[in-house]
């Protein structure tokens, strides 16, 4: 028996993935692509916010290490944000040392996931903010 859910049945879901390396949006948009999410991609951090505030995602994955702003930063300023700061972000990240976990949560991650990544892992963390979000 599958745990992962088709998030077409719980209602149109849009994600934000912030990832300076191209390969990595296409194969996070894949994998959620399977399970009815849809995806918008921005390579630059500096400006997440804004775009976010415009969009309001139902979700951020972010990449910590950004070459201008780095993930952390951008994490914390979508959390000062009174129109952002209830959007969960998962970090989708090579930074697997504790240290960077620990940075993660403190600057209000949701979650944190390590590259490379299993997909079932990416669905179940993404669906479980989701319904996080959605219950809250």
């Amino acid at each position: 028996m599958s745990v992962l859910v088709d998030s077409r049945a719980l209602t149109p879901v849009s994600v934000l993935i912030v990832d300076d390396y191209a390969l990595s949006f296409k194969l996070a948009e894949a994998i959620l692509s399977t399970v009815g999410i849809r995806s918008h991609y921005l390579m630059e951090s500096r400006g997440v916010v804004d775009w976010v505030e415009k969009n309001l995602p139902d979700l951020v994955l972010l990449d910590i290490t950004m070459p201008s702003l780095n993930g952390l930063e951008v994490c914390r300023r979508l959390k000062a944000n009174p129109v952002t700061s209830k959007v969960p972000v998962i970090f989708l990240t090579a930074r697997g040392a504790p240290e960077s976990l620990l940075e993660g949560f403190e600057a209000g991650g949701s979650d944190y996931l390590i590259k490379p990544f299993q997909s079932e892992d990416l669905i179940v963390r993404v669906q479980a903010q989701l319904m996080k979000r959605k219950i809250a």
